[in-house]
């Protein structure tokens, strides 16, 4: 389980809230934004609350989730980034950021926060990712994963009909067979 809050130079990652939903809209409802994370199009209200539902869900089940990211400056709400269980109940990395944040590279502070603090957790022990083929981030976050040992696996939707995406994997050194030496 990822302690919280995790506290980066600029950001802070604390568990979601109620109150989220309000400053997150800016970014569920622009359809740019939520196509670089595998949506279609812009989300429903009740996508959005079903959402929040699954991501405060997640951190009791599984000691993980879509953290929301703050600014620690004034606290304002700009994104979400962690851990969400996929399909397969592998925790699997997301974000999601409000536009207008885009400059300011907070996906990078805040998806190196979450991936250092996730490789060290001795429970995890394995983290998948997926970025859209045409995101002008996607070369970005590629080198990111390779540099912190995730390999490439397949490309292909996240979701059937949506937009194309490569798909990478991390999993954790297996142990020393025997124990130490």
């Amino acid at each position: 389980m990822l302690r919280l809050p995790i506290v980066t130079e600029r950001l802070v990652l604390r568990a979601p809230r109620d109150d989220d939903l309000d400053p997150l809209r800016e970014f569920y409802e622009d359809p740019v934004a939520v196509r670089h994370v595998g949506a279609a199009v812009a989300w429903t209200d009740e996508g959005i609350r079903a959402w929040h539902r699954r991501v405060v869900a997640a951190l009791g089940d599984h000691g993980y989730t879509a953290y929301t990211v703050e600014t620690g400056a004034d606290g304002a709400v700009v994104g979400f980034c962690g851990l969400m269980p996929n399909a397969a109940g592998v925790p699997e990395l997301c974000s999601g950021f409000v536009r207008r944040c885009w400059r300011e590279r907070y996906l990078r502070e805040a998806f190196e926060a979450v991936v250092a603090h996730a490789q060290r957790d001795p429970d995890l022990m394995a983290i998948e990712a997926c970025w859209a083929v045409d995101d002008p981030a996607r070369h970005y976050f590629e080198s990111f994963l390779v540099a912190r040992g995730f390999t490439f696996v397949r490309s292909a939707p996240f979701r059937p009909g949506g937009p194309p995406m490569r798909h990478y994997a991390w999993r954790a050194p297996a142990p020393w067979p025997g124990g130490i030496l």
